[in-house]
């Protein structure tokens, strides 16, 4: 059953931010080496409707991470591919300014993201041509890719 929104329900505003992300493999990959949980990173070939603490929003994504992973009232975050192919993400503009358990979902942690997926990105290119790929974190967050042919 549906019901109608009324006008005192509170309503969870998205952010949609243009990537540069075109592999959902990679991009969830990139999203555990930031802390997510495999296991908190949903697949739909088909978008799904986004959630706010309390309610539905107007928005869609094909990879989402439900708000219990994001933060303690958070939005889910999700990531749907445009017409373009390349994936534009959507964040809670709340979750943009508060500390979640990965976050704030600024600019910067987006930043972190697309560094982690460039190195994830990396590694499927040298797997790709046979090489054995290693990756490593040192607790300071420095990684390591070591690829050998």
């Amino acid at each position: 059953m549906v019901r109608p929104r009324r006008r005192e329900d509170p309503l969870s505003e998205y952010a949609v931010i243009q990537t540069q992300f075109r592999d959902a493999t990679v991009l969830a990959g990139a999203l555990t080496d930031l802390g997510f949980p495999a296991r908190a990173i949903e697949w739909h070939e088909e978008p799904v409707v986004l959630r706010g603490p309390t309610t539905e929003v107007a928005a869609y994504a094909q990879l989402v991470i439900r708000g219990r992973h994001v933060g303690p009232g958070a939005n889910d975050l999700g990531f749907i591919r445009g017409r373009d192919g390349v994936f534009h993400a959507l964040v809670g503009t709340m979750d943009q300014r508060t500390r979640g358990w990965h976050g704030p979902y600024d600019q910067t942690w987006l930043g972190r993201l697309a560094a982690a997926y460039a190195v994830r990105q990396l590694a499927v290119q040298y797997q790709a041509k046979g090489w054995r790929v290693t990756i490593t974190r040192d607790k300071a967050g420095v990684v390591e890719l070591v690829a050998e042919g």
